[in-house]
């Protein structure tokens, strides 16, 4: 029976970085590409001991790095049959923001929120020097500015506290996980928003044409693969069948998506490529108390592909 299967407690923090743009400047609308690869050059400067041109795969160093760990998270143990073909954990953390803006004059603030997984919670010193050497080194193309870090932590109650700002140099305040809230709420319709580009494979490829019991799936694996890599003490539960079982009874009544597409430039291939997702709302009807959880889990860390870039953002409400 769906009653007795019960999701992993998923932790996390959520960080909100605010930086000042230093000069005037443009950036594209959608910023998960920029974001990702300015923070993931300026972690590597920080932290890599190695010649830039040594590859994380190939480095002796890869299991100890807090670079790999949180960018090329290596599998270091016997993940079971359903993850078994996996080379590498998903990324712990997810990038999160609501700023589409283009143009930037000097003083206009950046922001955007990382939402950082189980035990990469410990690193969260890295990420903040990252971003700010990040802003250092400059964003975008044009290797733009931005200065005057400021990072806060969720309150809990739709609120921010400042935890570190570059003037001081002190994290202060340091945040404590909070565990998603996995008990069964009762409902019988629900509207799901998708907010931006989401990925998700349905037999091997990336499409729109999915049922509940595949949008089930392709977020429970998520929810899974992060309570098995970033947190070692929860109960993971592999036996989801039933699950899935009863998933194929719920139905999609209204599905209102588009599929968009965002530039992106891979540093690993040299190439400039095109990644797309959909966006838009679907409205699901039936017995969803215990799927309410999965929700609330994917609205956490997001559901598909790429969220590292910002992708998979969801919300959902409750009709009845």
């Amino acid at each position: 029976m769906t009653t007795d299967y019960r999701l992993p407690g998923i932790s996390f923090i959520k960080l909100r970085f605010v930086l000042t743009a230093q000069a005037k400047t443009r950036l594209s609308a959608f910023k998960g590409s920029l974001l990702r690869k300015g923070f993931a050059e300026a972690l590597r400067r920080n932290v890599c001991v190695m010649d830039w041109k040594t590859k994380c795969q190939s480095c002796f160093l890869r299991t100890e790095c807090v670079f790999t760990r949180i960018f090329e998270t290596i599998i270091q143990k016997d993940p079971p049959p359903f993850l078994s073909k996996q080379q590498y954990a998903l990324k712990p953390y997810v990038l999160d923001f609501a700023d589409d803006g283009t143009n930037y004059k000097t003083g206009d603030p950046l922001t955007f929120d990382f939402v950082i997984m189980g035990n990469s919670a410990a690193n969260i010193g890295m990420y903040i020097i990252a971003v700010q050497q990040m802003g250092k080194f400059g964003i975008g193309e044009k290797r733009s500015p931005f200065g005057d870090l400021k990072v806060f932590r969720d309150d809990g109650n739709g609120g921010w506290l400042e935890v570190y700002s570059q003037d001081s140099g002190v994290l202060k305040d340091a945040p404590n996980p909070v565990v998603i809230d996995t008990q069964p709420q009762p409902a019988s319709k629900v509207k799901l928003h998708f907010l931006t580009p989401t990925s998700i494979k349905i037999d091997s490829s990336l499409s729109i044409d999915f049922n509940f019991r595949k949008l089930v799936f392709n977020m429970l694996r998520r929810t899974l693969e992060a309570a098995f890599f970033y947190m070692p003490d929860a109960s993971v539960d592999w036996e989801f069948k039933p699950y899935l079982k009863r998933a194929s009874d719920i139905r999609i009544t209204d599905k209102q998506l588009v599929w968009v597409d965002h530039h992106h430039f891979s540093g690993d291939k040299g190439d400039d490529l095109l990644l797309g997702g959909f966006k838009g709302e679907i409205t699901i009807d039936g017995k969803l108390d215990h799927y309410i959880p999965l929700f609330r889990i994917a609205e956490i860390i997001h559901t598909g592909k790429r969220t590292s870039l910002g992708f998979g953002k969801m919300t959902f409400e409750i009709i009845q």
